[in-house]
Parts: C-alpha cells; structure tokens; sequence
C-alpha cells in the first residue's frame, strides 16, 4: 500500500508539472515605436540589402488597413519578457495616387528565451503624429512592410 502511495504522489506532481508548462509562458505584450527618418530608414535598407540581420526573429502574417489604422499581424517565440517592435518609415513619402511605399519592422526581444509561439496584431494609427496621413490617403494607400530579419519577407496590404 506504502509503494502505491508514493506512486499517485509522484504522479500527481508530474501532472502538476506538465499543466503549469503549459499555462506557463503567456505574452507580456510589445512596446512599439514609429520612427520617421530617411537617414534611419536609407541606413537600414542598406544594410538589408547587404544581408544584415537587423532585428531579432519574427514572422510577417498579414498586414490591412481598416478603420484609419495599419494592422500588422506577427508572430514570434517568446512569452516570457515585453517584447518590442519598431517600425522606420521614410521621412519623404511621395503622395502619388495610391500612395505606395515601404517601411521595415524591427524586433527586440528583450532576450526572452521562452519558447510559447505568440501572434500579435500591432495596430499604428495613421493619424496620429508622426505620421498625420489624411483620411483619404489612408483609404487608398499601399504600405510594404518588410521584415528586419529576414529581407526576403515582405507583406503588402
């Protein structure tokens, strides 16, 4: 009867175990930046071009514009730190009807070495400074974002 014993209890802990892996990591959520500056903007593109790595790793799921808002959905591995995104636009953007234009989205994880995979919708708000775009630009524009860490992988809207 002892051995049973010590058997459910060793059980019962690795039950225990294994569900707080799972409800352990749980997104902290991001911090993002818009940073507006050809200087930035020309710099990272090159160093793109080059083959640099500029940002940690993520992935580019969907980018929309709805409700005057830019939505761009990614996912990454993490869970356990507040991630952080940025995203350079150019300082001219040139108005041509649609407006068309790239910018590049930049990761930092904080070091985070959990391993949940998270999805995220990072939502920028057109209007607001620094970028101030007018209800009808936004309506029409198409916006390339371009991932910091993998050149190769571009969404449009």
């Amino acid at each position: 009867m002892k051995n049973y014993t010590i058997l459910f209890m060793m059980l019962a802990v690795c039950c225990v175990q294994c569900q707080s892996e799972v409800d352990g990591p749980v997104s902290q959520g991001y911090e993002l930046e818009l940073t507006r500056s050809d200087t930035l903007y020309d710099d990272l593109m090159s160093a793109i071009q080059k083959g640099a790595v500029i940002s940690d790793p993520f992935k580019l799921k969907n980018v929309y514009i709805k409700d005057l808002k830019l939505h761009v959905e990614v996912s990454y591995g993490g869970g356990c730190e507040k991630h952080r995104f940025e995203i350079v636009w150019p300082d001219a953007i040139i108005m041509i009807y649609p407006p068309q234009f790239s910018v590049i989205l930049n990761h930092n994880s904080n070091g985070d070495a959990c391993e949940a995979w998270l999805t995220e919708t990072i939502v920028i708000d057109l209007k607001d400074s620094p970028l101030g775009f007018s209800d009808d630009a936004i309506n029409s524009m198409h916006i390339t974002v371009i991932n910091g860490s993998n050149a190769d992988e571009t969404v449009s809207n």
